[in-house]
């Protein structure tokens, strides 16, 4: 099986942690079938500044990420503006690209990850060269994108003409659901973990090799420092935080970072909380398990990584009850779950996790449960069923249906709606 991933979401020289799940996932498919990446970036001309935008030009047109071979085109964006032209832009802008690596690869499907403009781009290319396309949604791009109306009506139409949906959680699955895409056309896969990576440590080994003060208790947060997220939440909970020993420290960057450090200072907290900044994925492990509890104070989420990983470190989590995340922190026995938005509540929440008497070795057998093979494996059933090489369930029959469909079945009537 030839499977073409093409998202822009994917780790590059610029941005290293940047879909760095969808760089593990494409790590365990390889090991069954063939792949191509083709990661697009933005485009401004030189004369355009922009924040988001310009540190795109440093990415080369072609890179080595961990064995990969992958290509960054080009694609026109106009920043602030017109974002809901951004997905013909890309198909526009790389199309041409697109028609040689077909003619060379001859994948048997696209695997794109991120309904819009990547899932929109890819269902174009998928019509013109006659290809199925999956699309896999992560979170962000149904609950803020598709929230504007001209977005999320794209984003609909795309993924009605997928040949399958990934969702990463059952509750993502209701909002795509709500979006008007039929239940019985999306499949739940959620992420998996690297469990020799996010193990067990000692927090007193692991604040030694980070360098940070021994002593005291810690609560630690790993996110992108961006609205959604609510890492904003956090930091004012922390005057409501019991003990003088407690500290909250918060690796990640994003377009949050100057404002929460300024309101920390306001609130006389600063003393409180560390912001480690962005740090390399391989060092996360050793954040995590320096800290006494993992804290995610999200608005809204699809599966995070970050909640799976914590538990499989041994370490519980107090979470926003918001998304996937009760899928995940499934009882009190690996963490406790607020309402979003409460900062008092959050802090009472962490005052009683950073008191109580914890299982951690159970934790982490929890957490340990789901891993980046698992979730290839799954995919590539997926995968079969559409192209029709295995069975798609007992009976041998596709979804929905009672009768037997082909690999080129599926593909005529997908090429038809």
């Amino acid at each position: 099986m030839k499977i073409l991933i093409s998202t822009g979401i994917f780790p590059n020289r610029v941005r290293g942690n940047r879909g760095v799940y969808n760089l593990k996932l494409a790590l365990a498919l390889r090991e069954y079938c063939e792949l191509r990446v083709v990661a697009p970036v933005p485009y401004l001309p030189g004369f355009v500044r922009s924040g988001a935008y310009t540190p795109y030009a440093a990415v080369p047109r072609r890179d080595m990420i961990e064995g990969f071979d992958v290509l960054y085109p080009r694609y026109f964006v106009t920043p602030k503006v017109f974002r809901s032209t951004h997905g013909f832009t890309l198909y526009a802008s790389v199309v041409g690209k697109y028609r040689r690596i077909v003619a060379e690869f001859q994948p048997d499907l696209i695997l794109g990850f991120f309904a819009y403009p990547y899932g929109f781009a890819n269902v174009l290319l998928g019509k013109t060269f006659r290809l199925p396309v999956v699309t896999s949604c992560r979170g962000s791009d149904i609950h803020s994108i598709a929230q504007n109306f001209l977005q999320g009506r794209l984003i609909a139409w795309a993924l009605r003409r997928c040949a399958r949906v990934f969702s990463v959680s059952g509750a993502l699955k209701r909002d795509i659901v709500a979006l008007g895409v039929d239940p019985e056309h999306i499949s739940v896969i959620s992420n998996g973990i690297e469990p020799d990576r996010f193990t067990t440590m000692g927090k007193i080994e692991a604040r030694r090799r980070l360098g940070i003060p021994e002593a005291g208790r810690v609560a630690v947060c790993v996110s992108r420092l961006s609205p959604e997220k609510g890492v904003d939440v956090l930091v004012e909970s922390a005057p409501y935080l019991h003990g003088s020993d407690v500290r909250i420290v918060i690796v990640g960057d994003g377009p949050q970072q100057h404002e929460l450090e300024r309101r920390a200072r306001e609130l006389g907290v600063s003393d409180r909380i560390m912001f480690a900044g962005d740090r390399p994925h391989g060092e996360v492990p050793f954040w995590v398990c320096a800290g006494d509890v993992f804290v995610l104070p999200s608005r809204k989420e699809g599966y995070p990584n970050a909640v799976v990983e914590a538990l499989a470190c041994g370490r519980p989590v107090v979470a926003a009850r918001v998304g996937g995340v009760p899928e995940i922190v499934t009882g009190e026995d690996l963490g406790l779950l607020v309402a979003p938005e409460q900062p008092q509540e959050l802090a009472r929440a962490l005052d009683r996790s950073l008191e109580k008497e914890w299982d951690h070795e159970y934790i982490a057998a929890c957490g340990r449960k789901r891993d980046w093979n698992t979730v290839a494996q799954e995919m590539l059933g997926e995968f079969e069923r559409i192209l029709g090489r295995t069975p798609a369930g007992p009976a041998g029959t596709s979804a929905g249906s009672d009768e037997p469909v082909s690999g080129a079945a599926a593909l005529h009537k997908w090429g038809q709606s």
